[in-house]
């Protein structure tokens, strides 16, 4: 499922697998205990996403109901201040995203549940999370939130992607802190979205989708498919790696691919 990579130890990782259960090792995973990250025990995810806070190193954020955090690199965790209460069910999170330019400042979904007819949510704290808002007004609250990303250099700008087979509601941004929302789906065809990164370097926006990956360049309105050399398949990630020129894409089944960042507009 989800994981976290210290880039500062090559052997010290931190793994998931479905709903929720985490596993830490220090030896490049040859070996591995489960650290406890589920303080609560509450219900998680099929994949419980995972937050680092580079700026802070060791600071980890995981979502399960509510968000818990590590400080030492995941080897303990304890709980932030619970997310509001939804009157109908407090959902499992699936989306997580702490700001580069504020650490302080983190945004969290749940997901929907269409069984209970319990809408998604979104949130965000502009305090470590001693206080949650609720910023989901101007958000399609009738579908699932995949993933959310945050301006590497305004803390108020960020974006959010949207699963599901609803035309013209797929990417969302704000430019104020989840106070108000711009659709910004544009020309996307009518698949889910899994995955939205930031480009490093520039403001334009990449996102991993079920046919390919797509990227809107800073001030236009197009979305341009940079699909070329992969397979056919739902792409569900993407990551960075700016110090080897690289962007990787992970695949439902086919893989890891990746490509030069010079590559893609930046």
């Amino acid at each position: 499922m989800d994981n976290y990579l210290d880039p500062a130890n090559d052997n010290a990782v931190l793994g998931a697998s479905q709903y929720g259960n985490f596993y830490i090792s220090q030896d490049g995973g040859y070996s591995y205990l489960d650290p406890g990250a589920n303080v609560s025990g509450e219900p998680a995810e099929w994949v419980s996403p995972i937050a680092a806070d580079y700026n802070q190193p060791g600071t980890l954020y995981a979502g399960f109901t509510n968000v818990n955090k590590s400080t030492d690199g995941g080897n303990s965790w304890n709980i932030l201040s619970p997310l509001p209460v939804n009157s109908i069910s407090d959902n499992e999170i699936s989306a997580l995203a702490v700001a580069n330019s504020n650490s302080n400042l983190i945004y969290a979904a749940r997901r929907i549940r269409w069984e209970y007819s319990s809408p998604s949510t979104m949130y965000v704290t502009n305090n470590g999370g001693s206080f949650w808002t609720d910023i989901t007004s101007g958000l399609p609250d009738s579908l699932y939130f995949t993933s959310i990303d945050v301006s590497q250099n305004d803390a108020n700008t960020a974006y959010v992607s949207l699963a599901g087979f609803c035309a013209g509601t797929k990417v969302f941004k704000t430019v104020t802190g989840g106070n108000t929302w711009q659709n910004i789906s544009y020309n996307l065809p009518n698949i889910p979205v899994n995955c939205i990164k930031t480009v490093p370097g520039s403001g334009n926006v990449l996102i991993a989708t079920d046919l390919g990956v797509y990227i809107l360049n800073a001030g236009t309105t197009n979305w341009i498919s940079q699909s070329a050399g992969l397979p056919n398949v739902i792409i569900s990630d993407i990551e960075f790696n700016p110090a080897l020129n690289k962007i990787y894409a992970a695949t439902f089944g086919r893989g890891i691919w990746e490509t030069d960042l010079t590559q893609i507009p930046h």
